[in-house]
């Protein structure tokens, strides 16, 4: 089978592309404040040689300017990032300050110098994802229509029947989806997308429920073998190995690979649940295309 120009120029453009640096899953911005996305935890410090009320008040403070300079290097999306907003979006550091001030886990605790410190622990995700969080829906499967009661293609003349789900044929009883990403190169986001060649959304923002995606995320990002990839996707998972990455956090997957999701009804409503986790390690690749 012939490989057409434009696919060629593309995987020669996804093989081409500069690579970023390895997947960072925890950043650290100091010796306390850091960004664990496993966990999905973000974790700042503060303290103050104040005594009292007023130094522990003072230090609290100080941990939440903390966490919102380590939340600003968040990647929001491959186009960008919780630093980016806050130049352009003045009232996003004030909301931010205040979601951080109401939702943070606190723990306080003195020195024997008499300094005052205070550690806030929250979930980025949940706190941000209101906060950036792009237009949901709108996505078209990227697959033929079938008839939903027989799975064949639906034919492109006739109406599809009002009131019918549309989308493709049941397919088998997969419980949720694993991206194998293996060692390629890629930038964790919150609103990452899954692209075809021709570089049109296959999952991202306009697949997903927004409800599920900003109290789960969009997906988790686990490393390889962690107990935590069975509770999101279930013992059944569809994997998946994507052909690279593009824009720093997107993934670019096979024409058959997006049949797989696009081309089941149960692929598209893993996608709506957000039941997608990107698994690092386990597999040597590079950021390369076949």
């Amino acid at each position: 089978m012939r490989v057409t120009a434009l696919r060629a120029a593309l995987l020669l453009w996804l093989v081409a592309a500069p690579a970023s640096a390895q997947p960072r899953l925890t950043l650290h911005l100091g010796p306390y404040d850091e960004i664990d996305w496993r966990a999905r935890v973000a974790r700042s410090f503060g303290e103050s040689d104040r005594e009292g009320d007023e130094g522990m008040l003072a230090s609290e403070e100080n941990a939440i300017a903390s966490m919102v300079t380590l939340l600003s290097q968040v990647r929001i999306s491959s186009a960008q990032t919780v630093a980016g907003r806050l130049e352009t979006q003045s009232e996003l550091s004030a909301l931010l300050a205040t979601r951080i001030r109401d939702v943070a886990a606190r723990r306080r605790s003195s020195r024997s110098d008499g300094s005052l410190t205070v550690r806030l622990d929250l979930d980025f995700t949940t706190t941000l994802g209101p906060l950036v969080a792009p237009e949901f829906g709108g996505g078209k499967p990227l697959v033929a229509l079938v008839c939903p009661t027989c799975g064949q293609r639906w034919p492109e003349k006739r109406a599809f029947p009002e009131g019918v789900a549309t989308g493709a044929a049941e397919g088998p009883p997969i419980t949720g989806i694993v991206l194998r990403a293996g060692t390629l190169r890629y930038q964790p986001a919150l609103f990452p997308r899954l692209l075809d060649l021709q570089g049109r959304q296959v999952y991202g923002p306009a697949f997903a429920r927004r409800d599920a995606a900003l109290v789960d995320g969009l997906v988790a990002y686990l490393g390889d073998g962690d107990p935590l990839i069975e509770e999101r996707v279930g013992k059944r998972p569809l994997t998946i190995t994507p052909l690279g990455v593009r824009a720093g956090c997107d993934f670019v997957l096979a024409d058959a690979d997006v049949h797989r999701l696009h081309g089941s009804a149960r692929g598209l409503r893993m996608l709506q649940e957000c039941r997608v986790v990107v698994v690092s390690g386990g597999v040597d690749r590079a950021g390369s295309a076949p």
